[in-house]
């Protein structure tokens, strides 16, 4: 699903920095700029592939299991 989010923590990683509706955090202005671009963006389809591919890639339930095993290698 599209999201508008702040540009702060973890989540420019999450979403990639380059991602088109990441507002700059405590700006309200940047905010609305963004859900204004958000409303008027045709193509919401297009965001929800990527974000969804970039979920598989770094966060699914396999890749989170993978680094766990790989953590408890190590040890």
């Amino acid at each position: 699903m599209p999201v508008i989010a702040n540009y702060t923590g973890d989540i420019p990683n999450m979403l990639g920095r380059d991602y088109k509706f990441l507002a700059i955090p405590q700006n309200k202005d940047s905010l609305l700029s963004k859900i204004k671009q958000f409303d008027q963006y045709e193509i919401k389809d297009e965001i929800s592939d990527y974000l969804y591919s970039r979920y598989k890639e770094n966060y699914s339930n396999r890749i989170y299991e993978g680094s766990v095993r790989e953590i408890f290698k190590r040890l």
